[in-house]
């Protein structure tokens, strides 16, 4: 993938990666906080490439909608179950495809 130039390093900021694990702390159990920091990533990969995450965790997208206030950047971004909501269907693929358009129905923070 790195030959073939499909792979784009982005810089880390992780100034909002650290946000976000520092308001999970603050703010909720140290289970959820937990889980929040296991998936931290895909916010900070988020925040710094297409602002979508496609993901199965229910759980993490709640906790996450629940720190909408003290992080603001969580407020940009999209987030998707591909088995669960009808407004990307069951793969994903085809709203992919037609380049991932923003929806409100996906806004992490509603």
């Amino acid at each position: 993938m790195f030959a073939r130039k499909k792979v784009h390093r982005l810089r880390e900021e992780t100034d909002r990666h650290d946000g976000v694990e520092k308001a999970a702390a603050e703010r909720l159990t140290p289970g959820q906080a937990n889980a929040v920091e296991k998936d931290s990533h895909l916010v900070a990969a988020a925040l710094q490439a297409d602002r979508r995450i496609v993901s199965l965790d229910d759980t993490v997208r709640g906790l996450l909608a629940a720190l909408c206030d003290p992080c603001p950047g969580l407020d940009r971004l999209y987030w998707t179950n591909p088995c669960r909501d009808p407004e990307t269907g069951p793969s994903c693929t085809a709203w992919l495809e037609n380049g991932a358009p923003e929806a409100e129905s996906l806004k992490l923070c509603r």
